[in-house]
Order: structure tokens, then sequence, then C-alpha cells
């Protein structure tokens, strides 16, 4: 179906308004056109009829010539409005005995951008969402990269799939890069575009340390499928903080941290300043996802609405290694600063093998963005995956992991690879939490878990297990 494009108009402007076509260039010829004809309609109100000139009728002609054939070559349909008005004035032209050769083919061309047509009506009226207005200003993604690392000097990065219940109880989906010590100074570092993006949300809540400040998390785009993200922003810059001013927030929660989130379209070049990092915190979260990549978790549905559009796909199954976006002397750099050893270096969010135990599980109908007391799962240490961890969120007992180097035998901390629904009760103790889990496969979706503050495994059988789903 064509796009519909649609302005909202000025009252004192009615007649006119024009369509904003998709593409800047169409953008600046009828902005263009609309100053020409404002200014021929001042220079009107100042003057009798008798006194307009043959040429500023023919240039007016001339504008409206133009903006019929742009918009109608790029197959747009234009609001009833601007249909009406551009068919009164090729009528008045008509009238005037100007441009008479050419308006046969105007009025052509104007009736296949009518919005009276009954296809037409069934859509016109759907209302145009922020995600398809920030969609049609992106680019398409044809190799665009990270070129300017978000700050110029770090000591650390912790690579993706961090475990930290219960906020993150399943892998995380973010790096963190690490500017200074946690709580060992106060002093911030400048925050940098990455690459050419575009600032489509800000979040602001009071910060976790310091409750007086605000922090913020800054949504951006690098192309039509192309997204990033930076949380626990200490400041914004003056040109954000401008952005921001008259946008309403879309989202506002109250108490215990009043959380306003705001929708902007904000074009900026690589290696701006759009804040500051580092504080007491001393890190800030740096994420990435493209919706042209999706990893294949157990349960599709937990991670989103699969049949959504735009950015309501949810981000976490198509989360990428934001290091990876950036090619020679910074990629390098970047890496260097991984502690992380194994393959991928950059860590990993999604570790679901089907049929075992292994990988994130869920209370009843909790989503994968919570509630995050209801999150369980069985993976592997981001930073040493040799590591085996069981990481919870609540419900079974209050948040905690418990860590240890897996077996390939017995019952007891066995590799998930190898928990099937077999039967069996397998028990896992280790470092962390005191006591131990014990949990069964009953279906290759389901399991039943219990926490037990007893750390022995000699004795493993279930009391009041709790069930969980994939």
């Amino acid at each position: 179906m064509k796009n519909i494009y649609i302005i909202a108009l000025f009252a004192t402007l009615l007649i006119l308004a024009g369509c904003i076509p998709q593409q800047q260039a169409q953008n600046d010829t009828v902005q263009e056109n609309i100053t020409e004809q404002k200014d021929h309609i001042s220079n009107s109100s100042a003057n009798t009829q008798t006194q307009k000139t043959e040429t500023t009728t023919s240039n007016n002609f001339e504008n409206i010539k133009r903006e019929i054939t742009i918009l109608s070559g790029d197959g747009n349909i234009i609001s009833p409005e601007h249909y009406d008005r551009l068919s009164k004035t090729l009528e008045e032209f008509k009238q005037q005995q100007i441009g008479l050769s050419d308006i046969p083919t105007l009025e052509q061309q104007l009736e296949t951008m009518n919005p009276y047509t009954p296809e037409v009506k069934q859509t016109y009226n759907k209302p145009e969402t922020f995600d398809d207005k920030l969609i049609a200003t992106l680019p398409e993604c044809t190799g665009q990269t990270y070129t300017v690392f978000p700050v110029d000097e770090y000591f650390e990065i912790t690579p993706l799939g961090n475990i930290g219940p219960p906020g993150h109880t399943l892998p995380t989906e973010h790096m963190y890069i690490h500017v200074s010590g946690g709580r060992a100074t106060t002093s911030t570092v400048p925050l940098k575009a990455p690459g050419d993006i575009t600032i489509y949300s800000i979040s602001s809540d009071s910060d976790d340390i310091e409750p007086s400040r605000k922090e913020y998390s800054i949504g951006f785009a690098i192309c039509k499928d192309i997204y990033g993200y930076f949380n626990h922003v200490k400041g914004i810059s003056t040109e954000l903080q401008k952005a921001l001013d008259d946008a309403p927030c879309e989202v506002f929660n109250e108490g215990p941290k009043d959380m306003c989130s705001k929708n902007i379209i904000l074009p900026v070049k690589a290696g701006t300043v759009i804040g500051e990092a580092g504080h007491l915190q001393g890190n800030f979260d740096f994420g990435t996802y493209d919706f042209r990549t999706t990893h294949e978790y157990a349960n599709p549905s937990r991670y989103g609405d699969e049949k959504a559009t735009g950015l309501g796909r949810g981000k976490s199954p198509h989360i990428t290694c934001p290091l990876d976006m950036y090619t020679g002397t910074e990629k390098e750099k970047a890496y260097s600063k991984i502690k992380r050893t194994t393959e991928p270096q950059c860590g990993t969010t999604m570790q679901d093998e089907k049929g075992t135990i292994q990988g994130n599980w869920f209370y009843e109908n909790a989503k994968s963005y919570g509630p995050w007391t209801q999150h369980l799962a069985f993976i592997h240490d981001n930073n040493n995956p040799s590591i085996s961890v069981v990481s919870i969120g609540g419900t079974i007992t209050e948040a905690g992991t418990i860590k240890f180097t897996p077996k390939n035998i017995g019952t007891e901390n066995r590799a998930f690879k190898d928990v099937t629904p077999d039967g069996n009760t397998y028990c896992y103790t280790g470092e962390g939490k005191n006591g131990k889990v014990i949990v069964k496969m009953t279906t290759k979706d389901e399991i039943q878990i219990e926490y037990q503050d007893a750390s022995s495994c000699i004795v493993a059988t279930f009391n009041k297990p709790t069930t969980y789903k994939r």
C-alpha cells in the first residue's frame, strides 16, 4: 500500500499546507514551494489584485507544477486538504488561461494521489506512530559502523552476559565500559556519539548511587535495523536538553524512582559530545541490537511481541556485540580491555539449549524484561565460561547465585547441557548461596525446582517444588 503523508495544518495557513514526503530532498523542495506561496500571498494582501505581476503568477504556477510532479513521481497519497487545495488551484489557473497545455497532465498526476478513493480511505485514518516517523528518517543498513568509541579513556570492559540477580538474573544484554573505580571519584568524562546516529529516546530517573542527581538512558539508531543505547549516563549535553525541554513524557512512573521517558528525533554526528559518564558509578552500559539477526530462544514469546513491527519487536532476540561494529585500532583496543579469553570474547546472551535445562526459565507469565523476581537461569559465567551458574531472581528463595565447576557424570553439579527429562533429580551446590538447588525436568519445556538450606546433595528430595517453564 502506498505511504500516506499527512501534515498538521496551522489555522492561519490552512490553504497553504502540504504533505511531507519521506525523503529530505523532497522535503526541501516542497518547503520551498510553500515558502514562495506564503511570500506571494503576503505581497498580495498588501496590494490589489490588479497589481499582481504576470511574472509572479507565472512563478506561482511553476511552483504548483513542480510540487505535483515531484509528489506524484514518488507514488505518494496526499491528505484530503492538500488534494482539495491543489485541485482548486489548478481550476483557478484554467480560468486565468495560465498553463493550459500543462494542466491536463497535472490533473492526471494529481488524480494518482487522490485520497478519496475507497481503497485509500480505508487506510487513510490509520495513525502514524512514532516508530513510523523515526524509521522514515533513517537510512537503509548498508554496512554502517561505529567510528568513535564513546569515551577516550577506559580501563576495562565487562563482556555481554554479566550475571547479577535480581536485575540481571538472565544474561545481561549490554557491556559495561569502566572509566573509573566504583565510588572512587565524582569526576565524569565526556560521552560521545559512537557514529552518525539519530537519538530517539531519552529516559531520566534518580541516580541509584546519589538519588539527588539525575541519570539518563539514551536510545539511538544507526540505520533502519541497527539500534544502540547507553544506560547510567550522568548528564546530557545542552543540545539534548534543549531537544527535551518541549517534549512530553511518553512514559512516567512515580516513585520510588520517578522516571520520565521522552521521544525525540535528533540526528547527531559521530564524535559529538552528548553527555557525561562516570561519577560515583564509574561505568556505563553500552548495548547494540540488529533486527536482521535473531537468536533462537527456546520460547521466543518471552522476549517480545513476535507480531509487532518497528521497535516494538523487542531487542532481546537481536542483541549483538557493540565492539563488532568497529573496525581497525578502535576494535583492537576495545577487545584488549576484556578479561575473557574464551570465544566469543565479547560474551553471549542467548544460552538456551532446547530439550535441556541450560538457559533461561520463567515463573508463570514473566517476560524477559520482568518481573525480575520470576527469572531463573542455568548458564555459564560471562568472564569464565568454564564456571556454571544457577542464577535465581527470587520466588524460590532470595536472589542470588550458585557457582561451581560442572561434572560430566552423576546428578550432582551436572553440566546443564546433559540434564534432560530423564526422570532424574539433579542437585546443585557451590560458591554463593549457602544452600542447594534441586531440580527435575518434567518435560522439555517445564521443570520442578526447590531451594533448600542444607548444602549437602546426599539427600535431594522435594518437599514443595515450584514449577518454571521456558
